[in-house]
Protein backbone atom coordinates (compact mmCIF):
# COMPACT_ATOMS: atom_id res chain seq x y z
CA UNK A 1 0.00 0.00 0.00
CA UNK A 2 1.27 3.09 -0.70
CA UNK A 3 1.64 6.13 1.06
CA UNK A 4 0.02 9.56 0.63
CA UNK A 5 1.43 12.74 0.37
CA UNK A 6 1.22 14.13 4.09
CA UNK A 7 2.20 10.56 4.95
CA UNK A 8 5.67 11.11 3.00
CA UNK A 9 5.77 14.51 4.11
CA UNK A 10 5.96 12.91 7.80
CA UNK A 11 7.84 9.92 7.62
CA UNK A 12 10.92 12.20 5.33
CA UNK A 13 10.46 14.87 8.64
CA UNK A 14 10.77 11.73 11.41
CA UNK A 15 13.57 10.54 9.45
CA UNK A 16 15.25 14.07 9.12
CA UNK A 17 14.72 14.75 12.51
CA UNK A 18 16.34 11.34 13.79
CA UNK A 19 19.22 12.16 11.56
CA UNK A 20 19.91 14.96 13.10
CA UNK A 21 19.40 13.90 16.67
CA UNK A 22 22.18 11.13 15.09
CA UNK A 23 24.43 13.82 14.29
CA UNK A 24 23.92 16.02 17.73
CA UNK A 25 25.20 12.83 19.60
CA UNK A 26 28.30 11.50 17.42
CA UNK A 27 29.42 15.71 17.96
CA UNK A 28 28.80 15.70 21.33
CA UNK A 29 30.22 12.26 21.77
CA UNK A 30 33.91 13.29 19.40
CA UNK A 31 33.79 16.47 21.35
CA UNK A 32 34.00 14.62 24.50
CA UNK A 33 36.54 12.04 23.68
CA UNK A 34 38.30 14.72 22.23
CA UNK A 35 38.55 17.25 25.30
CA UNK A 36 39.48 13.60 27.49
CA UNK A 37 42.24 12.93 24.90
CA UNK A 38 43.60 16.67 25.45
CA UNK A 39 43.26 16.38 29.05
CA UNK A 40 45.46 12.82 29.11
CA UNK A 41 48.16 13.87 26.82
CA UNK A 42 47.89 17.13 29.19
CA UNK A 43 48.71 15.07 32.37
CA UNK A 44 51.45 12.93 30.86
CA UNK A 45 53.20 15.94 30.32
CA UNK A 46 53.11 17.04 33.83
CA UNK A 47 54.03 13.75 34.85
CA UNK A 48 56.67 13.84 32.83
CA UNK A 49 57.96 17.03 33.54
CA UNK A 50 57.32 16.02 37.04
CA UNK A 51 59.60 12.95 36.41
CA UNK A 52 62.54 15.07 34.27
CA UNK A 53 62.65 17.98 37.33
CA UNK A 54 63.05 14.62 39.76
CA UNK A 55 66.27 13.67 37.79
CA UNK A 56 67.68 17.28 38.41
CA UNK A 57 66.59 17.00 41.99
CA UNK A 58 68.21 13.23 42.11
CA UNK A 59 71.68 14.58 39.93
CA UNK A 60 71.88 17.71 42.34
CA UNK A 61 71.48 15.90 45.54
CA UNK A 62 73.54 12.74 44.78
CA UNK A 63 76.39 14.31 42.16
CA UNK A 64 76.19 17.88 42.78
CA UNK A 65 75.34 19.39 46.24
CA UNK A 66 78.90 18.05 47.33
CA UNK A 67 81.04 19.39 44.31
CA UNK A 68 79.18 22.70 45.51
CA UNK A 69 80.07 22.23 49.05
CA UNK A 70 84.21 21.24 48.46
CA UNK A 71 84.43 24.27 46.28
CA UNK A 72 82.76 26.52 48.28
CA UNK A 73 84.58 25.35 51.50
CA UNK A 74 87.76 23.74 49.88
CA UNK A 75 90.33 26.28 51.80
CA UNK A 76 88.56 24.90 54.95
CA UNK A 77 88.53 21.86 54.18
CA UNK A 78 91.86 21.23 53.13
CA UNK A 79 92.74 22.62 56.56
CA UNK A 80 90.36 20.43 58.87
CA UNK A 81 91.71 17.10 56.31
CA UNK A 82 95.16 17.46 55.21
CA UNK A 83 96.12 14.63 53.73
CA UNK A 84 94.78 14.10 50.09
CA UNK A 85 94.18 10.55 50.38
CA UNK A 86 91.75 10.48 53.05
CA UNK A 87 90.48 13.59 52.02
CA UNK A 88 89.28 12.40 49.29
CA UNK A 89 88.07 9.14 50.86
CA UNK A 90 85.98 11.05 53.46
CA UNK A 91 84.33 12.56 50.35
CA UNK A 92 83.48 9.59 48.81
CA UNK A 93 81.74 8.65 52.05
CA UNK A 94 79.82 11.87 52.19
CA UNK A 95 78.75 11.13 48.61
CA UNK A 96 77.91 7.80 48.76
CA UNK A 97 75.45 8.80 51.67
CA UNK A 98 74.10 11.92 49.75
CA UNK A 99 73.43 9.06 46.84
CA UNK A 100 71.37 7.10 49.24
CA UNK A 101 69.43 9.94 50.54
CA UNK A 102 68.19 10.48 46.80
CA UNK A 103 67.50 6.66 46.29
CA UNK A 104 65.27 6.64 49.78
CA UNK A 105 63.86 10.48 48.89
CA UNK A 106 62.24 8.71 45.62
CA UNK A 107 61.21 5.71 46.65
CA UNK A 108 63.53 3.37 44.53
CA UNK A 109 65.07 0.92 47.01
CA UNK A 110 64.63 -2.20 45.02
CA UNK A 111 68.06 -1.40 43.43
CA UNK A 112 69.59 -2.50 46.46
CA UNK A 113 67.54 -5.67 46.49
CA UNK A 114 70.67 -8.71 47.23
CA UNK A 115 69.65 -12.29 46.23
CA UNK A 116 71.74 -14.76 44.95
CA UNK A 117 69.98 -15.10 41.95
CA UNK A 118 70.38 -11.63 41.52
CA UNK A 119 74.14 -12.04 42.20
CA UNK A 120 74.42 -14.98 39.92
CA UNK A 121 72.68 -13.20 36.58
CA UNK A 122 74.24 -9.57 36.92
CA UNK A 123 78.24 -10.83 37.49
CA UNK A 124 77.16 -13.96 34.68
CA UNK A 125 76.03 -10.79 32.13
CA UNK A 126 78.47 -8.63 33.61
CA UNK A 127 81.93 -11.36 33.13
CA UNK A 128 83.38 -9.72 30.37
CA UNK A 129 84.11 -6.79 31.93
CA UNK A 130 84.86 -8.52 34.92
CA UNK A 131 87.71 -10.58 33.18
CA UNK A 132 88.80 -7.23 31.36
CA UNK A 133 89.34 -5.35 34.24
CA UNK A 134 90.82 -7.73 36.37
CA UNK A 135 93.65 -8.54 34.38
CA UNK A 136 93.89 -4.84 34.10
CA UNK A 137 94.43 -4.15 37.26
CA UNK A 138 96.21 -7.19 38.38
CA UNK A 139 98.42 -5.63 35.25
CA UNK A 140 98.84 -2.24 36.70
CA UNK A 141 100.27 -3.82 39.94
CA UNK A 142 103.45 -5.36 37.93
CA UNK A 143 104.57 -1.78 38.23
CA UNK A 144 104.76 -1.92 42.31
CA UNK A 145 108.25 -2.70 42.43
CA UNK A 146 110.31 -0.46 43.25
CA UNK A 147 107.97 2.18 44.15
CA UNK A 148 107.34 3.81 47.66
CA UNK A 149 103.91 3.45 48.84
CA UNK A 150 101.89 5.22 50.32
CA UNK A 151 101.00 4.29 54.26
CA UNK A 152 98.66 1.41 54.85
CA UNK A 153 96.07 3.73 56.26
CA UNK A 154 95.82 5.80 53.01
CA UNK A 155 96.23 2.43 50.74
CA UNK A 156 92.99 1.11 52.86
CA UNK A 157 90.98 4.19 52.28
CA UNK A 158 91.82 4.41 48.42
CA UNK A 159 90.68 0.91 47.94
CA UNK A 160 87.39 1.64 50.02
CA UNK A 161 87.40 4.63 47.85
CA UNK A 162 86.71 2.37 44.78
CA UNK A 163 83.53 0.71 46.27
CA UNK A 164 82.52 3.95 47.60
CA UNK A 165 82.52 5.76 43.95
CA UNK A 166 80.78 2.78 43.01
CA UNK A 167 77.99 2.52 45.06
CA UNK A 168 77.82 6.50 44.85
CA UNK A 169 77.23 6.65 40.70
CA UNK A 170 75.60 3.66 40.58
CA UNK A 171 72.76 4.49 43.28
CA UNK A 172 72.09 7.35 41.16
CA UNK A 173 72.66 6.92 37.79
CA UNK A 174 71.97 2.77 37.38
CA UNK A 175 69.89 3.72 40.53
CA UNK A 176 67.28 6.50 40.54
CA UNK A 177 68.22 8.11 37.02
CA UNK A 178 67.59 5.11 35.40
CA UNK A 179 64.29 4.70 37.30
CA UNK A 180 62.92 7.74 36.99
CA UNK A 181 64.21 7.16 33.10
CA UNK A 182 62.30 3.93 32.93
CA UNK A 183 59.02 5.36 34.49
CA UNK A 184 59.24 8.06 31.51
CA UNK A 185 59.37 5.73 28.53
CA UNK A 186 58.55 2.60 30.03
CA UNK A 187 59.37 -0.79 31.05
CA UNK A 188 57.95 -3.14 29.06
CA UNK A 189 58.14 -2.12 25.57
CA UNK A 190 61.91 -3.00 24.22
CA UNK A 191 62.04 0.83 22.54
CA UNK A 192 61.15 2.25 26.35
CA UNK A 193 63.91 0.09 28.15
CA UNK A 194 66.44 1.09 24.88
CA UNK A 195 65.50 4.52 25.61
CA UNK A 196 65.80 4.54 29.21
CA UNK A 197 69.56 2.73 28.84
CA UNK A 198 70.29 5.48 26.25
CA UNK A 199 69.43 8.48 28.12
CA UNK A 200 70.52 7.33 31.48
CA UNK A 201 74.23 6.65 29.97
CA UNK A 202 74.14 10.25 28.23
CA UNK A 203 73.52 11.41 31.57
CA UNK A 204 76.15 9.57 32.94
CA UNK A 205 78.84 10.85 30.68
CA UNK A 206 77.87 14.29 30.78
CA UNK A 207 78.12 14.18 34.47
CA UNK A 208 81.50 13.23 34.57
CA UNK A 209 82.24 17.04 32.69
CA UNK A 210 82.33 18.66 36.37
CA UNK A 211 85.89 16.98 36.57
CA UNK A 212 87.10 20.19 34.62
CA UNK A 213 87.15 22.33 37.56
CA UNK A 214 89.93 20.09 39.33
CA UNK A 215 92.66 22.35 39.12
CA UNK A 216 95.52 20.42 36.67
CA UNK A 217 93.31 18.43 34.76
CA UNK A 218 93.80 17.38 30.80
CA UNK A 219 90.29 18.97 28.91
CA UNK A 220 91.42 16.31 26.07
CA UNK A 221 91.16 13.97 28.78
CA UNK A 222 88.11 15.13 30.47
CA UNK A 223 86.37 14.40 27.18
CA UNK A 224 87.68 11.28 26.56
CA UNK A 225 86.28 10.09 30.02
CA UNK A 226 83.51 11.51 28.96
CA UNK A 227 82.69 10.04 25.96
CA UNK A 228 83.64 6.54 27.29
CA UNK A 229 81.85 7.08 30.25
CA UNK A 230 78.48 7.19 28.00
CA UNK A 231 79.69 3.68 26.21
CA UNK A 232 80.75 1.98 29.55
CA UNK A 233 76.70 3.88 30.77
CA UNK A 234 75.10 1.83 28.47
CA UNK A 235 76.83 -1.44 29.29
CA UNK A 236 76.45 -1.01 32.90
CA UNK A 237 72.92 -0.53 32.25
CA UNK A 238 72.02 -3.41 30.39
CA UNK A 239 73.89 -5.23 32.30
CA UNK A 240 71.41 -3.83 35.08
CA UNK A 241 68.33 -4.48 33.30
CA UNK A 242 69.65 -8.20 33.04
CA UNK A 243 70.08 -8.44 36.67
CA UNK A 244 66.62 -7.97 37.54
CA UNK A 245 67.62 -4.03 38.09
CA UNK A 246 70.23 -4.86 41.49
CA UNK A 247 72.87 -2.56 41.39
CA UNK A 248 75.22 -4.81 43.47
CA UNK A 249 77.11 -6.76 40.41
CA UNK A 250 77.50 -3.10 38.31
CA UNK A 251 78.85 -1.69 42.11
CA UNK A 252 81.78 -4.48 42.14
CA UNK A 253 82.39 -3.78 38.11
CA UNK A 254 83.06 -0.11 38.63
CA UNK A 255 85.00 -0.20 41.78
CA UNK A 256 87.32 -2.74 39.61
CA UNK A 257 86.98 -0.28 36.64
CA UNK A 258 88.42 2.60 39.05
CA UNK A 259 90.75 0.34 40.73
CA UNK A 260 92.63 -0.41 37.35
CA UNK A 261 92.39 3.17 36.35
CA UNK A 262 94.13 4.34 40.37
CA UNK A 263 96.53 1.86 40.31
CA UNK A 264 97.65 2.99 36.49
CA UNK A 265 97.82 6.41 37.50
CA UNK A 266 99.68 5.81 40.46
CA UNK A 267 97.54 6.35 43.64
CA UNK A 268 99.33 3.84 45.45
CA UNK A 269 102.82 5.33 45.30
CA UNK A 270 101.73 9.25 45.54
CA UNK A 271 99.38 9.77 42.30
CA UNK A 272 96.34 11.23 42.45
CA UNK A 273 92.63 10.90 40.69
CA UNK A 274 93.95 14.04 38.21
CA UNK A 275 96.87 12.26 37.28
CA UNK A 276 94.56 9.02 37.15
CA UNK A 277 92.08 10.77 34.18
CA UNK A 278 95.15 12.26 32.97
CA UNK A 279 95.99 9.31 31.97
CA UNK A 280 93.01 8.73 29.37
CA UNK A 281 94.37 9.05 25.50
CA UNK A 282 92.69 8.63 22.79
CA UNK A 283 93.36 5.02 22.38
CA UNK A 284 90.79 4.48 25.46
CA UNK A 285 88.18 5.05 23.09
CA UNK A 286 88.65 2.12 21.44
CA UNK A 287 86.37 -0.12 23.90
CA UNK A 288 83.80 2.22 23.08
CA UNK A 289 82.27 -0.06 20.21
CA UNK A 290 83.26 -2.89 22.56
CA UNK A 291 81.15 -1.77 25.35
CA UNK A 292 78.44 -0.97 22.75
CA UNK A 293 78.76 -4.45 21.08
CA UNK A 294 78.48 -6.28 24.30
CA UNK A 295 75.82 -4.22 25.16
CA UNK A 296 73.68 -5.17 22.56
CA UNK A 297 74.48 -8.51 22.56
CA UNK A 298 73.30 -8.69 26.07
CA UNK A 299 69.95 -6.99 25.11
CA UNK A 300 69.71 -9.46 22.03
CA UNK A 301 65.85 -10.62 21.67
CA UNK A 302 66.92 -14.43 22.29
CA UNK A 303 67.99 -12.97 26.16
CA UNK A 304 64.92 -10.75 26.57
CA UNK A 305 61.28 -12.11 25.40
CA UNK A 306 59.70 -10.13 27.51
CA UNK A 307 59.81 -7.09 25.61
CA UNK A 308 57.90 -6.46 23.14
Amino acid sequence: MGFSGPDKLVRLQITLFRRIVSCNHTGRFASLRSSNNKEMTQMNIKQTMKKILSIITALFIGNFLFIIISLSFKTQLMALIPNPNIHSFVAQVITALLATVSVLMFHKTNIYKFNGKVLKEGFFTGLPLIITYTVLLLGSLTDLPGKQLIPAIEIVCVVLEWFLIGIAEESVFRGVVYELCSDIFGSSSRKGVYLTILVSSVIFGLCHLTNLMAPGISVKAVVVQVVSAMALGLLLAAIKYRSGGSIWPMVFIHALIDGSSFISGGMLWGGTQVSSINDLKLSNLLMIPIFIGIAVFIMRKEKTPELK
